[in-house]
């Protein structure tokens, strides 16, 4: 069974964000950078949401906990 395979998805996720935030002209990273706040905030929740799969992963949480 796999474990941590959020870890995976996370880490792709901002290094593709990150990279198309900075070297990308398109409109909507001009709207990734004048929103910051916000997607700091929805990351900062990606990575709480990968820390609960991993201990899940790890330790079996019950439904409850999670």
């Amino acid at each position: 069974m796999p474990v941590a395979g959020g870890l995976a998805i996370l880490a792709t996720m901002i290094t593709v964000l990150g990279s198309f935030v900075i070297w990308s002209d398109a409109p909507i990273a001009k709207e990734f950078r004048d929103n910051q706040q916000a997607i700091i905030g929805l990351m900062l929740a990606a990575v709480a949401i990968c820390i609960v799969g991993v201990v899940d992963d790890t330790c079996n949480l019950r439904g409850r906990y999670k």
